[in-house]
């Protein structure tokens, strides 16, 4: 399954690859956010989230598509406004 993962959105990247060199990229809404229902700012919005969960949500969702080589890195920047928001209601 996770093997049908990965061929899945590799597949989705080169059709991505493709669009954008013929379209100007959309800084916006880039590509790792490709095959969502939902865009991220639609749930922060609806959720009327602040700027701490809504990084936090940001991050979450997009470790595996921006950089697959380094998931890692986004979740420590999602952990790290998780342990702000965290200092922040225990010093209230």
């Amino acid at each position: 399954m996770a093997n049908e993962s990965s061929k899945s959105l590799d597949q989705a990247r080169k059709i991505l690859n493709r669009f954008n060199k013929t379209k100007k990229v959309n800084h916006i809404d880039p590509g790792y956010y490709i095959g969502t229902k939902f865009q991220v700012i639609e749930v922060i919005e609806q959720f009327d989230l602040n700027h701490h969960e809504a990084n936090i949500i940001k991050y979450v969702i997009r470790n595996r598509h921006k950089n697959p080589d380094n998931p890692q890195q986004d979740l420590k920047k999602a952990r790290w406004y998780i342990d702000r928001l965290i200092n922040k209601y225990e010093n209230r």
